[in-house]
């Protein structure tokens, strides 16, 4: 019995020594880019970072967004039809539109018709932003907040591309009786 433990041992670490070795030996090589402003980022913080339905990658800034295609980079400011230039972070929907947030102190922030909050409330307001992967056209934007102090850090999308944001406010918001519980 003794004998045929030893040689089940030595089979054993036979096999394992030939796996390690052929992975090893027969490992991905990978390679790596560093980008950053002096290669056509805006600059050095990247707060967010997804990949689009045609393979760009999308990546939010303190200076705007910016779109990869594999070669150089496309830049979306405030004065491409951004609300600000400081997005945290942005969520591409099921139509490959870009969906972005933050916080923005501008009253000439680009509204458009019929959505939730046209007017500026003052301080810092978050806000939400749909626009065109290409940045071609604004789809719907919108400010999100109170009169206080508010800012939006995370967007995300359900299955029908309804929209949730998680942030902060000094200010008092209404929630829906129910469902959601204040902290106290």
């Amino acid at each position: 019995m003794e004998a045929m433990i030893r040689s089940f041992h030595k089979s054993f670490l036979f096999f394992i020594s030939f796996f390690l070795s052929s992975i090893f030996s027969t490992g991905q090589t990978y390679n790596f880019i560093i980008f950053n402003e002096d290669n056509g980022l805006p600059q050095g913080y990247i707060y967010h970072i997804s990949q689009d339905k045609h393979g760009f990658l999308i990546a939010s800034t303190g200076d705007g967004l910016a779109s990869f295609g594999g070669t150089t980079f496309k830049i979306y400011r405030k004065e491409d039809g951004l609300a600000q230039n400081f997005i945290t972070t942005h969520y591409i929907d099921s139509k490959n539109n870009i969906c972005g947030t933050g916080g923005t102190m501008s009253s000439d922030f680009p509204v458009t018709a019929g959505v939730a909050n046209s007017t500026y409330q003052g301080s810092i307001d978050g806000f939400v932003s749909i626009f065109k992967t290409d940045g071609s056209a604004i789809l719907t934007s919108t400010f999100v907040g109170t009169a206080s102090y508010d800012q939006s850090y995370f967007i995300d999308t359900d299955v029908n591309d309804n929209i949730y944001l998680m942030g902060q406010t000094e200010g008092v918001y209404s929630t829906t009786s129910g469902v959601y519980k204040s902290a106290k």
